[in-house]
């Protein structure tokens, strides 16, 4: 089961996602992309200098992913808003 909470003095709608295996911390939409608001950012090099927000970070342990046969003991995923409705790019980083 899922369990939901948000943080005292985490930033507002912030949400933090205890899971089975990871901890997922679930940032605000931006209405749109005119609002500011202070959200984690990837600059991704399709257009250098255009960064797009992050859905949600999901921390995993032990890590899901492996690389030519490797296990690792943690990895790190995160969701990016693709413009235009065009999916959601994941970035993972793997820990040993």
């Amino acid at each position: 089961p899922l369990e939901r909470s948000t943080e005292e003095g985490s930033a507002e709608g912030v949400e933090l996602q205890i899971r089975s295996n990871s901890l997922r911390i679930a940032y605000p939409r931006r209405p749109s992309r005119n609002t500011p608001l202070d959200l984690p950012s990837v600059d991704i090099p399709q257009g250098w200098g255009k960064f797009l927000d992050v859905a949600h970070v999901d921390f995993k342990v032990p890590a899901e992913h492996t690389l030519l046969g490797e296990t690792f003991d943690a990895e790190v995923n995160i969701y990016v808003i693709q413009k235009a409705g065009r999916g959601i790019p994941v970035i993972t980083v793997l820990f040993k």
